[in-house]
């Protein structure tokens, strides 16, 4: 008896010391309704996910979890509420907003980058709603911001029409030391850029007044171009060159009115000169006159030159006569049939 009633008494000390530990081990914890800590929270470290439709970040062994891939997001894994999870994407995907399982800022989709943090907190029943986003760069940041003029107190910054809005003191005497558009009277030179200057000249002579472009870089007898307007001959106008000694042969067109009540122009002189029509270039210096297209002369006319290699279309030239000047037995006058080019006065086609 003596040795059962020791082992009770042994017995009853061990629990009193283990109630004693327990009373103790429990008074260092926070009670359930919350209290304040002495030291750090030190979570799990974080895990990985790949991204899907679904992720089971509620599931997941740390509450910091790094998201790879670009796949979209449309959804959570279920947790009890109130649970809290950090997500930091490694590339760019959607996550796809929804107004009750996946509640996103703005109340629209969110398209990540490499970086972006995201704070995510649990509703129940699967979900989720995002409670904190932090772009990883400005650029993507600045995007997200979608201000409207309105939204930084310029609404009205559009609004006063072009004849309403007020010249300052300073602009208005600006414009009014210059020409206007309409009839503009110049009293000295006017500056084209850096190139030259337009000189209102005074009268050349008793019956002619005119306008002559300096060119003041160039040599001196290319320096100016002058267009003169006559009173005499019916009204003539006259566009020359001249230079620091100018002499009546520097014109190279003039154009004369006719008397008629209309004072349409009478005919248009051009002298020493070679003209080209229809094209950007002078093919022979021979010429003074070169046409692409039709021309009526009363003098001799010189048609085209040609190589059997280089003939024009026959079909879109009927009618129209060229030499060939390699032609056999030597350079040979064709016309076009429509066809073929032949030998003047012949049937033969040129060869």
């Amino acid at each position: 008896m003596a040795t059962l009633a020791a082992r009770v008494t042994a017995l009853s000390q061990a629990v009193a010391a283990d109630v004693k530990a327990l009373t103790a081990a429990v008074a260092a914890r926070l009670p359930l309704t919350g209290g304040s800590l002495s030291g750090a929270i030190n979570e799990a470290a974080p895990v990985t996910l790949a991204s899907a439709a679904t992720v089971n970040i509620g599931a997941a062994t740390a509450n910091t979890i790094n998201i790879t891939g670009t796949t979209t997001i449309g959804a959570f894994d279920t947790i009890a509420a109130g649970a809290r999870r950090t997500l930091r994407f490694s590339g760019a995907l959607t996550l796809t907003y929804d107004a009750t399982k996946l509640i996103l800022p703005r109340a629209a989709n969110i398209t990540t980058v490499a970086g972006d943090v995201a704070d995510f907190v649990s509703l129940g029943s699967g979900n989720w709603a995002c409670i904190g986003y932090e772009r990883a760069t400005a650029a993507s940041a600045k995007g997200d911001l979608g201000l409207a003029k309105g939204d930084v107190g310029l609404s009205n910054v559009d609004n006063t029409s072009d004849a309403s809005k007020p010249v300052s003191t300073a602009m208005q005497s600006a414009l009014d030391a210059r020409a206007p558009k309409t009839s503009p009277q110049f009293t000295d030179a006017v500056s084209v850029g850096d190139k030259g200057t337009f000189t209102a000249r005074g009268t050349p002579s008793g019956n002619q007044t005119g306008m002559t472009l300096n060119l003041p870089s160039a040599p001196a007898d290319k320096r100016s171009f002058e267009i003169l307007s006559s009173t005499s001959e019916n009204g003539r106008l006259t566009f020359r060159t001249i230079n620091d000694a100018y002499t009546a042969a520097h014109e190279f067109m003039i154009a004369y009115r006719s008397t008629a009540a209309d004072h349409t122009m009478d005919r248009v002189i051009f002298r020493a000169v070679s003209m080209v029509v229809g094209q950007s270039d002078q093919l022979n210096s021979a010429y003074r006159l070169q046409v692409l297209g039709g021309i009526y002369a009363t003098g001799p006319i010189r048609p085209g030159q040609y190589t059997l290699a280089t003939l024009p279309s026959a079909s879109s030239n009927s009618g129209a006569e060229i030499d060939v000047t390699d032609a056999s037995g030597g350079p040979k006058r064709c016309r076009s049939n429509g066809t073929n080019w032949i030998i003047l006065n012949t049937t033969t086609t040129v060869s």
